[in-house]
């Protein structure tokens, strides 16, 4: 399963009737340690790792606590950049297996997620995986100039 299918998804008490939907996960490490939710009033509430029953279907817990603050929420779209400052593109998906984040995708490329560190900005510790997925963004950028005329012309 991948994290973006998690992203506004409908949960339920452990009962089946529904609470709300899901609008994000909070991670420590590479494991979810919170999913983020929000009633249909808006109210935003968590269901800690422990509380979750299932991610299939319609996901489901047992006990839900109140929202605090958030401050590991794992967002799509951030910028990626080897440990250097190369750019390296924009953090697309990533990969669970159970509450395991496995890998992440940037560029198309796939990263074990164990080499991101997670900030404003996603900083990719494998110096390898990092400067193959620069050159592969790199060389598509190119291509992609190449086969777009220029404006006005």
């Amino acid at each position: 399963m991948k994290i973006s299918c998690l992203y506004g998804k409908k949960i339920a008490g452990d009962n089946g009737k529904k609470r709300g939907v899901i609008l994000g996960v909070e991670v420590s490490g590479k494991r979810i340690e919170r999913l983020i939710c929000c009633d249909d009033d808006q109210k935003r509430f968590c269901v800690t790792a422990e509380n979750i029953i299932s991610l299939k279907g319609d996901a489901r817990f047992d006990r839900a606590e109140k929202a605090g603050k958030e401050n590991r929420s794992l967002q799509l779209g951030k910028a990626v950049f080897t440990q250097d400052g190369v750019f390296c593109g924009y953090l697309e998906d990533c990969r669970l297996h159970g509450l395991e984040i496995t890998e992440a995708t940037v560029a198309g490329k796939k990263i074990p997620f164990a080499d991101l560190v997670l900030g404003d900005v996603c900083i990719i510790k494998e110096a390898t995986q990092a400067e193959s997925a620069a050159k592969d963004m790199f060389i598509d950028a190119v291509c992609r100039t190449i086969s777009s005329p220029a404006a006005g012309d």
